[in-house]
């Protein structure tokens, strides 16, 4: 499972989720967000950079070329 990080009183600790500002900034769309099955947390509003560039990390693997099928060849 994927963590996101916060920081509160000080002291880094795991959030509930991802919220929409690091998804934005990622590049992450609604449908790869899903696709990812990543944590979403509504209530927070911050954005931290350490949680942008890991959203950063897991969208490049993502968007992988699919290969290409081979013509099929009619038989007779």
């Amino acid at each position: 499972m994927h963590q996101a990080y916060v920081v509160h009183r000080g002291t880094r600790r795991k959030a509930r989720g991802f919220t929409c500002k690091e998804a934005e900034e990622a590049g992450i769309t609604c449908q790869q967000f899903c696709a990812l099955k990543l944590p979403w947390d509504s209530r927070r509003k911050t954005k931290y950079a350490e949680n942008v560039s890991y959203l950063k990390k897991l969208e490049k693997p993502a968007e992988k070329p699919k290969k290409a099928k081979k013509p099929k060849t009619a038989k007779k």
